[in-house]
């Protein structure tokens, strides 16, 4: 029951995020790409939702299928980004101030570095296979 509630949530999360950065693109400008507007919006609206959820635990506890649902879930699919950020928030208030640093710095340094090295080894692939 429980990857039921995340399996449906995700899917309607991901379906969201497909809808708002299709109706949202990327803002280009002669074909040069700008900025992801469309992905801005599903990383803060993800994070908000979160953020609810959390909040709103701490005065009404929310079940945990609802978290599952939501959080988990819709969250999850509509951005990865809004866990990222509930984490760092949790640090923040916990005042692990250096592992909310690192933790910024892995996630964003290591996440463009294994893309640029998955884009290049891609492009490798794709010449080995011409």
């Amino acid at each position: 029951m429980k990857f039921l509630l995340v399996f449906l949530g995700g899917g309607v999360g991901a379906g969201f995020r497909f809808l708002i950065t299709t109706l949202m693109p990327a803002v280009e400008v002669k074909h040069v790409f700008l900025f992801p507007i469309g992905t801005l919006i599903v990383n803060i609206v993800a994070s908000f939702v979160i953020g609810i959820i959390v909040g709103l635990d701490i005065l009404i506890p929310v079940s945990l299928e609802t978290k599952l649902l939501l959080g988990t879930g819709f969250c999850g699919g509509l951005s990865t980004f809004s866990t990222f950020a509930i984490e760092n928030f949790y640090m923040i208030s916990e005042r692990n101030y250096v592992l909310f640093f690192i933790n910024v710095f892995l996630n964003n340094f290591l996440t463009l570095f294994f893309a640029i090295l998955g884009y290049f080894l891609g492009k490798y692939l794709g010449v080995i296979n011409e």
